[in-house]
């Protein structure tokens, strides 16, 4: 088993495990997001992409990302 706390962070695939739990119950709001990172240590937006990977969907648009016009065969 992965260790769960290293110099006074807690493991990511901890957290990860831990907020799906909570989302597959209907309940993950942004402050479980918030709290993950702090106790990560790393940005809320990290936080998202690592919930985003371990669903393995792809994240929704943002305003930050624009639409890509579609290529034919270029």
């Amino acid at each position: 088993m992965a260790q769960v706390i290293r110099d006074g962070m807690l493991s990511h695939a901890v957290l990860v495990e831990r907020l799906l739990a909570i989302d597959e119950a209907g309940r993950l709001l942004g402050p479980h997001r918030h709290a993950a990172a702090r106790l990560a240590r790393v940005p809320v937006s990290t936080v998202t992409r690592w919930l985003w990977q371990a669903r393995d969907e792809p994240p929704p648009r943002t305003a930050q990302q624009p639409l890509q016009p579609a290529r034919d065969g270029c």
